[in-house]
């Protein structure tokens, strides 16, 4: 019996270490997918907020709050809506061309309710909508976005021309809720006078730096319960309005992962939220199937803070308005992670078999370590690493890539295989290499140290 056991337990070994063989890729692209803008009826209106309004881009209009009315070059809707044959005028009320980004910087889910005339039973007096009046008037839709939202919430608004451009789209991206779990959350605890110039926090008084985090992730969970009880109502809305349009729900992802409260601390604050994120992500994919539409993963955005390394402390305040938004490679990650669910010019969707993660900025890597021991048949595609692997024993990912100056940079994923193929869900850190390569390895270690257990055992004379 006992030499059966260390028999199976080598055969699971060499199943996890060998077991990596061909496959092929399917995903659209941008040069394959369906071409939506060829509908001279049909366009591809996209619903947001600051992420989707292309915030963090080489091309967006600064200070944070000026409402250029033009569309922002880099900002991932702008890509998919050249991707699919739409039109891009530069004015963003430009109502020739077949794009419509219909997004705002703080766009929430509730006042995008009211644009569509849903009818929720949301009441909060501590948060300040008078803003958005501004935004709608600077677009050119018409109607009021808050009007009863300022003393009874009763009635919503309705916006004729946003109705319009959702019963004519061909193609319609939602990405909303971020703002009413992150944003909203902030502003609440800002006017409760926690923060000081509405971003600074008083370090030299920790009860004042307690009640803020309480009221921070008190607000964050009340907007996640908002969230996950009414989007479901903008998507039946949609669904209703056109029902032969693609809609797609692009996901969440931590937008503190990989921040650092200082320069010299390695261990990320963005693990206090990510189960927020990962809680609204398999959500949305619970959702697609319900409703129908599909789901785009993009949780394993970088943003600006992370792909450079600023801390809470350091760079991270004086680059506030920007910091926590995709940088333009993380733009340009979403743009094709939507584009890899959307159908291709045959009117399919097939999922790539084994192991596709896109790197976002890397388009070259040194090193590919799965549960930790290095592999070597993978290749590049862009920024896509392709390991040709079906183990389901493979749980977690290393990649490690130096660039021109010699300096290393890591990427950590965790692992989930399901139907012949991997969802790999980016494990933050630093990117420095000592602050990150052990934790993954330690992940797996409870997995597979009986398996290596009872490989070693084949050794022992006993």
């Amino acid at each position: 019996m006992k030499k059966t056991t260390r028999f199976l337990a080598l055969v699971l070994t060499l199943m996890m270490l060998f077991s990596c063989i061909g496959m092929e890729a399917f995903a659209a692209t941008a040069e394959t997918v369906k071409q939506y803008g060829a509908n001279p009826d049909g366009g591809y209106l996209a619903i947001g907020d600051s992420i989707c309004r292309g915030c963090g881009t080489a091309g967006y209009p600064h200070p944070y709050y000026d409402y250029a009315q033009r569309n922002v070059e880099g900002a991932f809707p702008y890509i998919i809506a050249q991707a699919v044959g739409c039109s891009t005028p530069d004015d963003i009320t430009d109502q020739t061309g077949n794009y419509w980004p219909l997004c705002y910087p703080g766009m929430t889910l509730g006042v995008t309710m009211d644009l569509f005339g849903i009818e929720d039973d949301f009441s909060d007096t501590a948060f300040d909508y008078s803003n958005y009046d501004h935004m709608m008037e600077k677009f050119g839709h018409e109607g009021s976005a808050v009007g009863v939202r300022g003393e009874t919430y009763t009635t919503p608004a309705t916006v004729g021309s946003v109705l319009d451009l959702a019963q004519k789209a061909s193609l319609i991206t939602v990405e909303l809720g971020m703002c009413d779990v992150f944003y909203r959350a902030l502003r609440i605890a800002e006017s409760g006078g926690f923060l000081a110039d509405g971003i600074e926090l008083d370090l030299s008084d920790p009860s004042a730096l307690l009640s803020f985090a309480k009221t921070y992730l008190s607000e964050m969970n009340n907007g996640f319960q908002y969230w996950k009880t009414w989007y479901p109502k903008l998507i039946e809305r949609l669904k209703e309005l056109n029902p032969e349009a693609t809609i797609v729900m692009v996901g969440s992802f931590n937008i503190a992962g990989g921040l650092r409260i200082t320069d010299d601390m390695v261990v990320p604050v963005g693990n206090a939220v990510s189960a927020i994120t990962a809680s609204m992500n398999l959500l949305y994919k619970q959702w697609a199937k319900q409703y129908g539409v599909i789901y785009a993963d993009i949780s394993n955005t970088e943003t600006l803070a992370a792909e450079n390394e600023w801390s809470l402390l350091g760079d991270f305040l004086a680059n506030a308005e920007i910091a926590s938004h995709p940088a333009p490679a993380g733009n340009a990650y979403i743009a094709r992670q939507i584009l890899s669910v959307l159908p291709d010019a045959e009117g399919e969707t097939k999922t790539p078999k084994g192991l596709n993660v896109d790197l976002g900025r890397f388009t070259k890597v040194d090193k590919v370590l799965i549960n930790g021991v290095p592999v070597l048949n993978y290749e590049m595609d862009g920024t896509v690493l392709k390991v040709h692997c079906y183990d389901p024993l493979a749980v977690s990912l290393i990649i490690v890539s130096k660039d021109d100056n010699g300096d290393t940079a890591v990427q950590s994923y965790q692992l989930a295989f399901k139907n012949g193929s991997f969802d790999a869900y980016r494990v933050y850190a630093t990117n420095n290499l000592k602050a990150t390569v052990f934790k993954p390895v330690k992940n797996v270690f409870n997995i597979t140290k009986s398996v290596l257990s009872g490989f070693a055992g084949l050794f022992n004379k006993d």
